[in-house]
């Protein structure tokens, strides 16, 4: 290909994906003309075409180099001429000023490029995921794709009826959807102790081969889940390993155990998902029940974290005792939203410290939302801000445009929508390590 050729290929790869006329050949189940052996008719062809705007194409036309322009029309006429491109000029203009490009049979042109069509990989992809839902078994065999197990059936039928051309330019396939059968198939033969990479080494012979598979999925998987669709457990192979610490004197009660794990000394622990997942309920030591509600602090950053967490804050007495003290680290992890879950059921109540900027009272809001209670700032207030102002930071635009997406129940939290209005005034901010004392 030309150069020009290469740039008008390039931009049609990348919008054709997301068209309504890659939508309605891969509904027509004829994207694979080369199978059938026949090409469609002009007809058909036409009722697929795709369209480019020509400032998609070329945005500086009216700009560009009599070289350039030359260069461009003479790529677009030998395309016309081997039929893969229809050209549209403004009237009057032919030849000087172009409106608009027709790409009258896309599977042609995705050949001419060397590259497979997104909607021949959907219409395969549908295939197999309507297959697989249905068991039928002489396909699979042909396919090589193992029976489902009857609790994934319906996820496979989500899977025929959802995926779109623009996941087919991402890889999903039909191989893919093959492959994801046997990952169901292998959870559900209760087969278990391998790392992600071993299982895949064991499914695909390919030791990255199952990570690309969840990452293919992972949107399907979690709107199947949000519909009621059962989906596979994935938490045993995500290699994010999501963990967070807490310090306090705790008891942790674990799921089938019959006594807690005691922390007495009120050391600093370190939990992860898998181990959080197993915690029903943690209460302080050495406190009746029922006498006085229990309390947490979320910290915001690790150097802050550690400063509290040793002495887990015995604080002055206009400010309360903190029972634990949890890590946020920045924006929370599951492993972070989990054990605010456990603490909420257990009748902790919430404070969180952080930086006084943007950033900090939309976390504040994200853990609000973890913990399902309300969640309460310490030292995030209009104060503490004046009494650091030699130490504020500039803050770019960028952060302060995401105001916006603070909400108006974070907003009439005490003390927030003031702090707010000064970060929005002065274009300041503090980081919370600087301040000495919770």
């Amino acid at each position: 290909m030309t150069r020009w050729e290469e740039r008008i290929a390039g931009v049609f790869a990348g919008r054709f994906p997301q068209s309504a006329a890659a939508q309605s050949l891969a509904r027509e189940g004829k994207a694979r003309r080369g199978e059938e052996g026949e090409a469609p008719s002009e007809n058909a062809a036409a009722g697929r075409a795709f369209r480019l705007r020509a400032e998609q194409v070329f945005p500086d036309f009216e700009a560009g180099s009599p070289e350039e322009k030359e260069s461009f029309l003479e790529a677009l006429e030998a395309l016309e001429r081997r039929g893969l491109v229809h050209i549209r000029w403004v009237r009057s203009r032919k030849g000087e000023a172009l409106e608009s490009l027709a790409f009258p049979d896309p599977e042609a042109f995705f050949a001419f490029m060397g590259k497979p069509s997104p909607a021949a990989a959907t219409a395969g992809a549908r295939e197999a995921a309507a297959c697989l839902a249905a068991e039928d078994r002489n396909r699979m065999e042909t396919g090589g794709a193992p029976a489902t197990p009857p609790e994934y059936r319906e996820l496979f039928r989500f899977l025929a009826a959802n995926i779109k051309p623009v996941d087919a330019a991402r890889g999903m396939d039909e191989a893919a959807v093959r492959d994801l059968a046997r990952f169901c198939a292998f959870l559900a033969g209760g087969a278990s102790g391998l790392t992600a990479r071993a299982l895949s080494i064991a499914l695909y012979a390919d030791s990255k081969r199952l990570e690309a598979v969840l990452a293919l999925f992972a949107r399907f998987l979690s709107a199947a889940e949000t519909k009621g669709i059962p989906v596979p457990e994935l938490s045993h192979f995500d290699r994010s390993f999501p963990e967070t610490m807490i310090g306090g004197k705790l008891g942790f009660f674990f799921s089938g155990d019959t006594g807690p794990m005691e922390n007495t000394a009120g050391a600093v622990i370190g939990l992860p998902l898998a181990s959080i997942v197993r915690i029903r309920r943690i209460r302080p030591l050495g406190k009746a029940e029922g006498v006085s509600k229990p309390r947490v602090l979320t910290v915001e950053n690790k150097e802050t974290f550690y400063a509290l967490a040793g002495t887990v804050i015995p604080a002055p007495e206009e400010r309360p005792r903190y029972d634990a003290v949890l890590y946020a680290g920045g924006h929370p992890n599951r492993a972070v939203g989990a054990l605010l879950g456990v603490l909420a059921a257990s009748g902790f109540g919430f404070y969180h410290a952080g930086d006084l900027d943007i950033e900090g009272i939309l976390i504040l809001q994200e853990l609000a939302d973890m913990a399902g209670k309300p969640v309460m700032p310490v030292r995030m207030d209009r104060k503490t801000f004046e009494q650091y102002r030699c130490y504020r930071r500039r803050l770019e635009a960028s952060m302060l445009r995401r105001a916006s997406l603070i909400r108006e129940e974070t907003r009439n939290i005490p003390g927030i929508r003031e702090l707010i209005e000064l970060i929005e005034e002065t274009g300041l901010g503090l980081e919370q390590e600087i301040i000495d004392s919770y």
